[in-house]
């Protein structure tokens, strides 16, 4: 058994953001990033044991969001800020080691509950602004094409107002089994969830997002908006590798991600990500990903 604490500063790779959304109305409807910088570490614990079977272990971690002014975006007014509030992480995993496919297979698989501290969750979600965007074709009369969108950070505000913390969950797995010294392929999947809350609760890091969003469509000319910025992504993948001599190792992964994203309606948006400016229809999207790898370990 062992046991590790630790202090971590947190750099971009673990702070997803703290949405402001103090300037309701304007273009940049999904929040404006107003980390404001760190003065207390993350602290990480975790306790492990490590066994012939294989390992189980349960991790925590403590994560202050400290943002920025109401106001940032150059109308020469800093009005204050809120309070820093402390986001928490927990995560447990295991592994079992040669199950009994085949000699040297093994399963792995983690739960992770996040409140405030996003990018301790799968880190595709945990970017900032924009952590999803993509785009398809649609049949929606008027509309150019579909989009998804899914926004994960630790936190949003506005004008005045303390911070509204975002809850996540979710997991991941894999099994592993070796075909013969040379040969071996993976199984792997994913879930993660984004929760800002219900939004028709006052005060709910939803209401706040939605109150900007719609602001800045109708100031567009579009209400004919649904706003629920609550979204899920699921992953499935499979790799296979071949190691022909020591150290190196050829890879084919293959990965299907899908967003399923709870905004309905048509949405006005700007030319952005290479994509011409005009109205997308919200839908659930999928991205397809092909990887081919060469690696060689001196």
């Amino acid at each position: 058994m062992s046991g590790t604490l630790g202090f971590v500063e947190p750099t971009q790779y673990l702070q997803a953001g703290n949405l402001n959304f103090g300037n309701f109305g304007t273009a940049n409807s999904t929040g404006q990033n107003d980390t404001g910088g760190t003065s207390i570490p993350d602290i990480v614990g975790n306790l492990k044991v490590t066994q012939a079977w294989g390992e189980a272990q349960l991790s925590v971690a403590a994560h202050n969001n400290r943002t920025g002014y109401y106001f940032n975006n150059n109308n020469g007014s800093f009005n204050g800020h809120p309070n820093d509030a402390w986001g928490y992480a927990v995560q447990g995993g295991i592994t079992i080691n040669n199950i009994p496919t085949g000699a040297g297979d093994t399963i792995n698989a983690s739960v992770v509950y996040t409140n405030g501290a996003t990018r301790y969750n799968i880190q595709d979600l945990a970017a900032g602004n924009g952590a999803w965007t993509s785009y398809a074709s649609t049949s929606v009369p008027g509309a150019i094409g579909s989009v998804g969108i899914g926004v994960a950070p630790d936190s949003v505000f506005n004008n005045n107002g303390s911070q509204s913390l975002i809850s996540t969950w979710g997991g991941r797995g894999g099994f592993n089994h070796n075909w013969n010294p040379y040969w071996s392929s993976s199984l792997y999947g994913a879930y993660a969830a984004v929760s800002y809350g219900s939004t028709t609760s006052a005060g709910s890091a939803a209401s706040t997002y939605c109150a900007s969003f719609l602001a800045s469509q109708a100031g567009a000319g579009n209400v004919a908006l649904t706003c629920n910025p609550n979204y899920s992504v699921g992953q499935v993948g499979f790799i296979t590798r071949w190691t022909p001599v020591k150290n190196l190792t050829f890879s084919a992964d293959f990965t299907w991600s899908h967003l399923n994203q709870n905004m309905t309606g048509v949405v006005v948006l700007a030319n952005s990500n290479g994509q011409p400016a005009g109205a997308y229809a919200f839908a659930n999207q999928n991205t397809y990903n092909a990887l081919f790898r060469a690696q060689r370990n001196f």
